[in-house]
Parts: structure tokens; sequence; C-alpha cells
């Protein structure tokens, strides 16, 4: 009874054109039947398998399309063996554990004509973690990453960035990969922009078609600092649409340690807390460099006094700051770590009667 539910399920699916049900009802099909009639499940696979993946293929690094005008690749090629969990909010955290989950168990899921989630959209500030993602997904699913390169896809030929961007998808179809779509705005732009050419439109229309037939072997991951400038129809191709956002202070805590390790690079803990608190409008990526900074100096200096070194390169970054977001910043550094006025002026560059001037108070304790 549960195999005529299906077929109804199927015919229905092909008369109203919903291509997800179709694929769905098909699968699960050929699932019931595989052990009693595995040659017939055969030929379902094979006739599946152009737009849904059965029948895995690997993907081969020395065969990636080219730009057939440059001959340049359309896409970058990576296998990660390794790599940490994000420093990430633990509701995202989850949701990413949860995608993971659902791929792992993408026979089960398919034997019950249930969709398999494939399609990711990632959206937040530069440096919050966007390709960190990815590649921490296609290291945990143990599958490649490939990277579309917008330099050799994007062609000033009429028709040329359309065209390699289906001999993109058409290359992953069937294949067990994670897709990324880096700087996604650049290809997926709103179609109501009036200064735009007819071009992109047509550009967009083509990716809506391949979301929506991309075989569910390859997930696609979509990253864009600029969700404003996205398509609406674009949020609807995707499976999960996830902001990261700059990380807040027990984050910003975490990565601070994991790039500065105080086991390895040890420094007054009052210092740490002063990091983490200025910091605050720093992205993962601004203090992995600001540790990779102070790592490479304290090298240099033979392993000097750590703690000056520290000091120093937020002195540096302070400088630039105008005078009113000084004054604010000299403010904040008595009231949060009491911290002497000839210690903020040290940290601020702002000369000490300046200091004096702003705080009007006595000397504090120092750090």
């Amino acid at each position: 009874m549960e195999l005529n539910n299906l077929v109804v399920k199927l015919i229905s699916s092909t008369l109203s054109e919903d291509r997800k049900g179709f694929q769905n009802a098909a699968v699960t099909i050929m699932r019931k039947i595989q052990k009693e009639d595995e040659l017939n499940a055969k030929k379902i696979a094979d006739l599946l398998s152009p737009s849904l993946g059965i029948g895995l293929r690997g993907v081969n690094p020395s065969f990636l399309p080219v730009n057939q005008d440059s001959r340049l690749s359309l896409l970058q090629y990576e296998e990660i063996s390794s790599i940490e969990m994000p420093v990430i909010k633990k509701t995202l955290e989850i949701q990413l554990m949860d995608f993971v989950s659902e791929r792992n168990h993408f026979s089960e899921l398919i034997d019950n004509g249930i969709t398999v989630p494939n399609k990711l959209l990632l959206y937040g500030a530069p440096g919050v973690g966007k390709t960190y993602v990815t590649r921490w997904l296609a290291c945990t699913l143990h599958i490649p990453l490939l990277t579309v390169d917008l330099a050799s896809t994007i062609s000033s030929y009429l028709g040329k960035s359309g065209q390699n961007l289906k001999t993109i998808f058409d290359f992953v179809r069937g294949k067990n990969c994670v897709l990324l779509l880096d700087e996604f705005d650049a290809i997926a732009k709103r179609r109501d922009d009036e200064g735009d050419l007819g071009e992109l439109k047509r550009l967009v229309n083509i990716l809506l078609k391949e979301l929506e037939t991309v075989s569910y072997d390859c997930i696609v991951v979509a990253s864009t600092n600029h969700p404003q400038l996205l398509d609406p129809a674009i949020w609807r191709r995707f499976d999960r649409a996830i902001e990261i956002p700059l990380p807040n202070m027990e984050e910003r805590k975490q990565i601070i340690e994991r790039y500065l390790p105080q086991s390895k690079y040890a420094c007054k803990i009052s210092l740490r807390r002063l990091l983490v608190w200025y910091m605050d409008k720093y992205s993962g990526s601004d203090i992995e460099t600001f540790c990779d900074q102070v790592k490479r100096k304290y090298i240099i200096s033979e392993k000097q006094n750590l703690d000056n070194i520290i000091l120093s390169e937020l002195r540096g970054r302070m400088c630039k700051l105008g005078k009113d977001e000084k004054k604010l910043m000299c403010v904040e550094l008595q009231k949060n770590f009491s911290l002497s006025q000839r210690k903020i002026s040290n940290i601020v560059d702002v000369p000490l009667t300046t200091v004096s001037r702003w705080l009007n108070k006595d000397k504090v304790e120092e750090i």
C-alpha cells in the first residue's frame, strides 16, 4: 500500500512540476524495490543520477573546468584534513551540527521521502568566519572543497559569465563535495537595480535555475558581506540562511586563547582582559591577525617582554583614533581596569597632561 502511495505522489509531483517532490518519491521507490528487483532499481538510479547525484562520482582536481577563453580554472580545489571547530555562538554551532547530522543520515532521510538539505547561505561582516565555517564543514564531512574563482568566472563577453556558471554546476552535479560561492552578491544581485545591465539579470536567472536543480550530493555554500544586495528570490533557494555576527566577549576570549595561548605566550591576565575588552568591534580574522603580529614580534625579539609587545601593538592601533574616541577610551580604561593615568597615557598615546584633564581624577593603582 505504501508503494502505491509513492506512485501517486510521483505522478502528482510530475504534473505539478514539483521537482524535489518527484526526486524524493522516485528515490524512495528505488530504495523500496532494491532488494526484490535490483535490476529496475539500478535503472531508476541511472535515470536519476544526472540530476540527483545517485551513483556518486569523485572529484578529480586534474580535470577542473576552465574558462574557454582565458583557459583559467573556474574552481579552486582543496582537501582539508584538520581544522578546529569555529568559535561562534552556541545557537549557530547547533545549527551547523544539525546540518552535519542531516548530511550523515542522507540515506535514512531519502528512504523516508524527506528532502536532504544541501544549500547554506552565510552572511555577516568581513572576517567573521564565513569561509572558515565552510572549510570546517568540508573537513567534518570528509569531502573536498571547491571554491568558485570569480576572477575567471565573470567575463566581459556577453553571455560568457552565464556559460561559465552553467559549466561549474554541470561539473559538480553528482559529485560529493562542497561548492563555495564566495562574494555571492557579485553574481546574485537584485534584478530590480536599474543601474545594472541585462547581462547581470540573465546571470541571476541562470543561477536560480542551477540552484534549484543542483544534486543533493553537492553541498552549496554561498557567502556574502552584503545580504541586502541579494535578489529576494535567492533566499528561497537555500535550506538555511545563517548570519554570523562579530564575536561577543566570551568568543573573543576563546579566539585570543586559541591564537595566543597563555601556556605558550604568558602575559598578565589583566592584559588579556584588556585585549578582550578592546577588541569589541574586531572580527575573528582581525583578532587572529593581531595575535599573529604579536607572536612575530615576540619571536623576532628573542622572546623579550611579551606584555610590552602587546601594549605596543595596542598603542599602534589606538593612535589612529580620533580625539573624541581617545577621550572615551581613556575614561573606559580607567573605569574598567583601574589603570593609572600614566599607564593610560602610554596605551592611548596621548600626553599625560591631556589625560589628566580628560579624567580629572587622582592616579589609581597600575595594572
